[in-house]
């Protein structure tokens, strides 16, 4: 049962870290990260000057705790790989690392939210449409419809 549930640890952790590994290593908010998807969302959105500045604002006052994330996750990630390739593995070192990986990655979910919610407290009922349609489209992208349209 304690292997079933640290082979399970171990897959989850595997599988959170491709998730969340490179965007957020870089410091950014979502695929892509940093400016220069914001930079794209400024511009798809036709935002006016007041809403770029706030938008700008709004993503640099959360950027340092997304650096720090994502220099976490990359840790783990390095410490996992360290650990796999160990004679013996130890498994409550296993599991705490699952639960460190745990917890930054549901961190970095709820910055990304609150980014998120927070821009779209700035943004008009046309703009927030336009952006909802542009998440869904993105969203197919992401699940293998990278051809649709």
């Amino acid at each position: 049962m304690k292997k079933t549930i640290l082979y399970a640890s171990l897959a989850a952790l595997i599988a959170g870290t491709a998730i969340t590994g490179t965007a957020s290593a870089r410091g950014g908010f979502g695929h892509g990260g940093g400016d220069a998807q914001i930079e794209r969302m400024i511009r798809a959105l036709d935002l006016d000057d007041t809403q770029r500045t706030e938008v700008r604002r709004i993503v640099d006052q959360a950027r340092p705790q997304a650096r720090a994330l994502g220099d976490s996750l990359r840790d783990g990630r390095a410490q996992l790989g360290e650990m796999v390739k160990s004679e013996n593995l130890d498994a409550a070192a296993l599991q705490s690392l699952a639960d460190a990986q745990g917890d930054a990655m549901a961190a970095a979910m709820v910055a990304r939210a609150q980014v998120m919610h927070d821009i779209r407290g700035i943004l008009t009922a046309e703009q927030l449409e336009k952006l909802d349609t542009l998440r869904e489209r993105h969203g197919e992208r992401g699940r293998g419809g990278r051809n649709r349209r």
